[in-house]
């Protein structure tokens, strides 16, 4: 029973204090399940320290795990209602971070890593020993088409990190490489389409710092660049003509296809000062080619990319040029070949 009394008289005051905390217990993790013991984060070792070692570090991205965690403690109780997850790759998205499965942990086997790391020594090595190798490739051993791509790939990703800062001497190695051999031509003629593609059309860079270093280095040797590529188009194609009769096309035509590919991407931005130089020589040259059957697609969208430039009018008046008597000639020509056939 209780007594009138008993609560009439107020707790003694703290001297000189705050009152203490209330006890946590068990009722402060009202919201969490008994078996949930949250890992550790190692104190020697962590992902942000580790930038200063030579070692390859992968970083799996747990953004969408998480925010399915969240959502899930909505309305699940606790591990009773999470389901188990099937072991295919559709169900990836609906994976959990580990400490969500405390009872079922081998739904938290990680299925993809998403981001690699080296350190930039590394890089630089790893780049010097891919460009020795094809300066290296005996002539009489060509290898596979099917590789230039990849490599290209590989020496783009390089130059990312390196050109121009690192890399310094990159084109004059690329020019010095296109002279080994066809298969060198090739990958260089690759290297400089991917590059032009990553930074000014796509534009996938992560740095936006990183894509305007690359993109002013690419504008200050956009003059030579150019003229290698235009030497390229003018050798190969006098090759073509000279192989014509001896039906050994296929190395020219593959090099004047790839040099065509490179140039419709950079004739999207480049300064028109590139293209009209020389009294009109690209455009002259793109006429010419028009009357190709084996290279008159590429000659087309190179020349559709130019015309279809925006800008003043004093930057797209050098294209009265196409309006001659022997570029409409050559247009008309290939338009009744096209319609007509040969």
């Amino acid at each position: 029973m209780i007594q009138v009394g008993m609560f009439s008289t107020p707790p003694p005051p703290i001297p000189q204090g705050k009152p203490p905390p209330p006890p946590m217990g068990g009722g402060g993790a009202q919201f969490q399940p008994l078996s949930f013991k949250p890992f550790k984060a190692p104190d020697g070792e962590f992902d942000g320290k580790r930038l200063r070692k030579s070692v390859m570090r992968k970083t799996v991205d747990y953004n969408c795990s998480v925010v399915n965690m969240l959502e899930c403690r909505v309305w699940q109780r606790d591990e009773r209602d999470r389901s188990c997850l099937q072991a295919d790759v559709c169900y990836a998205s609906e994976m959990l971070p580990p400490p969500a499965y405390p009872m079922n942990p081998i739904n938290a086997v990680v299925s993809k890593f998403v981001r690699t790391s080296t350190n930039k020594a590394k890089v630089k090595e790893e780049s010097e020993v891919a460009v020795g190798l094809w300066f290296t490739w005996p002539p009489a051993k060509e290898p596979s088409c099917a590789t230039w791509p990849p490599v290209s790939r590989l020496v783009v990703e390089m130059m990312k990190r390196e050109w121009p800062q690192q890399w310094p001497g990159l084109l004059d190695e690329l020019h010095a490489l296109s002279k080994r051999g066809p298969t060198q031509t090739e990958l260089v003629l690759f290297v400089f389409l991917r590059i032009a593609e990553d930074v000014a059309t796509l534009q996938n860079l992560e740095s936006n710092q990183r894509r305007r270093d690359l993109y002013q280095a690419m504008t200050a040797n956009m003059e030579s660049m150019f003229g290698f590529f235009l030497s390229l188009l003018e050798e190969n194609y006098k090759l073509y003509e000279a192989t014509m009769k001896a039906q050994n096309l296929q190395p020219a035509q593959q090099h004047c296809r790839v040099v065509l590919m490179t140039l419709t991407v950079y004739v999207e931005w480049v300064s028109v000062q590139h293209i009209f130089a020389d009294d009109g020589k690209l455009l002259k040259s793109l006429c010419f080619l028009l009357s190709e059957d084996n290279l008159k697609m590429e000659a087309a969208e190179c020349l559709l990319q130019i015309v279809s430039r925006k800008g003043k009018l004093d930057e797209r008046r050098p294209l009265i040029l196409l309006f001659g008597k022997a570029p409409m000639s050559t247009i008309f020509a290939a338009a009744d070949r096209a319609v007509m056939g040969p």
